[in-house]
């Protein structure tokens, strides 16, 4: 997921000073999280601070930036290890995915796999 920051620019120019000066002090309490600096000119400031975005690489990451994002352990393809009586060893935080074979974290945001998959079955509904 890439991060992109882009630099803003508010404007501060009251009617009076001190309608200037709440102004000011409102926007730098509001930008407080964005590394606000300013530049003074006379009654006016400028206000510069970051603003940023996550951008999406994946199909995965986009599911997560809509709050939709899952686990591993609810994948199809997650394939935990089996207790001698063939049931699921839930005390095991480890498992493998069938799609590529690789060991997994069960914790672990599931992979574009798991979403291809997802939407497959979407489509035939």
């Amino acid at each position: 997921m890439r991060y992109n920051v882009v630099t803003q620019v508010k404007v501060i120019n009251g009617s009076t000073p001190e309608e200037t000066a709440v102004l000011f002090n409102k926007a730098m309490h509001q930008l407080k999280g964005q590394n606000p600096t300013f530049e003074r000119d006379g009654n006016l400031f400028w206000i510069f601070y970051t603003a940023g975005e996550y951008e999406a690489e994946s199909l995965a990451e986009q599911y997560e930036l809509r709050g939709e994002g899952k686990k591993c352990n609810a994948c199809p393809y997650c394939m935990r290890e089996q207790k001698s009586d063939g049931t699921a060893d839930l005390r095991k935080k480890w498992a493998i995915c069938a799609s590529d074979g690789h060991r997994i974290n069960l914790e672990s945001s599931a992979c574009d796999a798991y979403y291809e998959a997802m939407e497959r079955r979407a489509k035939k509904q």
